[in-house]
């Protein structure tokens, strides 16, 4: 048999939690970051910046490409 709507539940269940490991570690990197800038250093702010950022593109790309979930019967 070929691939049920059970598999690409699981499937998508199992991206999420992948995009989840991955934002937390980017947030993790930028929260080490931040607690050795203590200089206030501009170049490391624009670095802190950039993670933020991008941090912040991934989220939204899962939202864009996540389908409504479909109605309870």
């Amino acid at each position: 048999m070929g691939t049920t709507f059970d598999d690409l539940q699981t499937a998508v269940s199992r991206e999420g939690t992948v995009i989840e490991s991955v934002k937390a570690l980017v947030l993790s990197i930028k929260g080490m970051v931040d607690a050795a800038n203590t200089a206030n250093d501009p170049k490391i702010k624009a670095v802190i910046d950039q993670i933020v950022a991008r941090a912040d593109q991934l989220g939204a790309f899962v939202v864009e490409n996540t389908p409504a979930a479909p109605p309870t019967p």
